[in-house]
């Protein structure tokens, strides 16, 4: 049987749900460059896709087409990815507490993002607060850095996968994400060009629209696995509770306070311990002489013995930023103001709503870009609270503008009477 070639009719082959070749699969893509495949056609196809479903050789055939050259495999290469709610902040918060962890025993660890994008690797925007920190490299530069480094958390350049960038955009316009095999695919196209050959994968799920529940992570950690492994490559997924964030600061200024004084042996236990066992996972793809405890063991005495922050400070330096800044953020040094939000009632808190938290973080941001701002949590889920006692705290550079926060900050926790249970902040692990 002679292959399809017609947009078109390829569409309507996947919408009768038959199988579709690589070949096919590459002229069609193909077609997109030479506009003979326009974004309606691309739309449908993944319509078609998620309706009908793909094959795990369906979707391991489409990753490598999306992958415009597919590397050689590196026995020492680790792509670190996190997945979640877009707004999250927690999987970037674990993925450079780890990546400075793993460094500290002296992996060659690369974080960096490609120059002149609107997209970004998020742990570059944390160090990007520090002053003439240089983080974004073109995307030839990004590939001979990653050439020599055995840990990547990185924003990938598009040439490694062209039409990835459209295809993210569309999963969300066309509500298609909910594919596992589709979002596997195009999330993972990328690193497959690059030629990793382990893939550690951080999942969250809760509050947002790619992960809502640990079923939905589960089953997109599995197919994204098995895509992995029929390449040739190795996987590790790591499941998250993301109902509420790991540590206690939101916003890129506090964070990355919290991320030194974690470093530095102090900070919220939740999320050192949960960055030590996402470390101690990769460590174990990188040296499979160490069990899981063992790595985890040789991590934590790094944070004890200083080394991790050293290791910190010398990041920044190799690339241009002043480690000065390191103890806090490239922010306005201007006395920050801070608005208590008080509980209106005694209980126990139930739940919070992040997105609301997240879009108030967003805006304090555009209101004072060179400033410190965010939100502190002082109660977190399953805590008891007392009638005036201090939910969080919004922090600013006007108490005026604050107080208008301060209604939707106390709106986005939800108090109950009975008792509540905090989410377990434990991950499942597949290897």
């Amino acid at each position: 049987m002679s292959e399809i070639k017609n947009p078109v009719d390829l569409i309507a082959k996947k919408a009768r749900g038959k199988y579709l070749g690589v070949r096919e699969l590459s002229a069609f893509f193909q077609g997109r460059q030479c506009e003979t495949t326009n974004v309606n056609h691309v739309a449908a196809f993944l319509m078609a896709s998620c309706i009908k479903g793909l094959s795990a050789e369906e979707s391991c055939d489409l990753a490598n087409v999306l992958a415009s050259s597919r590397g050689a495999n590196k026995e020492d290469l680790v792509a670190v990815l996190s997945l979640g709610p877009h707004d999250a902040s927690c999987g970037a918060k674990v993925a450079l507490l780890s990546g400075i962890l793993l460094a500290s025993v002296g992996f060659r660890v690369e974080m960096v993002s490609v120059k002149d994008s609107t997209l970004t690797c998020r742990p570059v925007e944390y160090f990007e607060q520090i002053r003439e920190f240089q983080g974004r490299f073109s995307g030839p530069e990004i590939l001979q850095r990653i050439a020599s480094s055995d840990v990547v958390v990185a924003h990938l350049p598009d040439e490694l996968a062209p039409a990835c960038h459209e295809l993210d955009r569309l999963l969300t316009e066309t509500a298609t994400y909910s594919s596992p095999s589709l979002l596997a695919s195009v999330i993972l196209a990328p690193h497959i060009a690059l030629g990793a050959s382990h893939y550690a994968l951080h999942l969250w799920y809760g509050a947002g629209e790619l992960l809502p529940t640990q079923a939905d992570a589960m089953e997109f950690g599995r197919t994204a696995a098995e895509l992995v492994r029929s390449l040739g490559a190795m996987a590790s997924v790591v499941v998250t509770d993301g109902t509420q964030p790991l540590g206690r600061a939101l916003g890129v200024p506090l964070e990355i306070e919290e991320i030194v004084d974690i470093l530095a042996g102090n900070g919220p236990s939740d999320i050192r311990e949960h960055s030590l066992n996402v470390a101690a996972r990769v460590m174990m793809a990188l040296d499979g002489s160490e069990n899981f405890n063992g790595a985890k063991e040789r991590l934590a005495k790094q944070i004890a013995s200083g080394r991790s922050v050293r290791t910190l400070l010398g990041l920044v330096k190799r690339q241009g930023g002043r480690a000065t800044d390191v103890s806090g953020s490239n922010a306005d040094k201007s006395p920050a103001h801070v608005r208590e939000v008080v509980a209106p009632s005694s209980g126990y808190v139930h739940s919070i709503d992040l997105a609301c938290l997240y879009l108030i973080v967003a805006q304090l941001r555009k209101l004072w870009p060179n400033a410190r701002t965010g939100i502190l949590l002082h109660k977190t889920i399953g805590d008891r609270t007392q009638t005036s006692e201090p939910l969080a705290s919004i922090v600013g550079q006007d108490t005026a503008v604050l107080s208008s926060f301060e209604f939707r900050v106390a709106k986005a926790y939800s108090i109950k009477r009975q008792p509540s249970s905090a989410p377990s902040g434990h991950s499942s692990f597949m290897v």
